[in-house]
């Protein structure tokens, strides 16, 4: 199936021009398969991999440490091999993507609430209460992540 793309009048009169439209419209889904797809599979081993029977992220055998992926170890398959205690790694590696992906959502969840409230707040009271709160909003997005950071660890 192809889609049409709109073109301008500049697009029609230069082909790279053309080619360059073309382009802004193709990466952004190709991008976002992508991310879907990984997406969907650290989703699956996060939610799977706990449940595959002897795969314990706790359970230390010294016997068995630093086996190397794809190996068999103590009569079960070990996709990604053992650390140095003799853990299974896969096993460690979906629970620890279990808690990151619950912070996430908590994170994500807590930024909708205070973003729709202010929001709708900003919405509803025009004026100055509108200019403050996007007042706040410019700043915020004023201030470069890396320096917040750095000051953040400065402190």
């Amino acid at each position: 199936m192809k889609t049409e793309i709109p073109l301008t009048r500049k697009a029609e009169r230069d082909p790279w021009l053309l080619d360059v439209t073309a382009r802004r419209w193709r990466l952004p889904k190709a991008t976002m398969l992508v991310a879907v797809i990984l997406l969907v599979l650290v989703l699956g081993m996060v939610l799977i991999v706990p449940f595959l029977p002897g795969y314990d992220p706790f359970s230390q055998n010294l016997r068995n440490g630093l086996r190397t992926p794809f190996s068999v170890v103590d009569g079960q398959f070990s996709v990604l091999g053992t650390d140095s205690l003799g853990r299974d790694i896969l096993s460690r590696l979906a629970l620890a993507g279990r808690i990151s992906l619950l912070i996430s959502v908590i994170a994500v969840a807590i930024s909708f609430v205070i973003g729709v409230t202010l929001g709708l707040i900003a919405g509803f009271f025009k004026g100055p209460v509108e200019h403050l709160i996007m007042g706040l909003a410019d700043v915020q997005l004023a201030i470069p992540p890396v320096l917040l950071l750095i000051a953040r660890l400065a402190v």
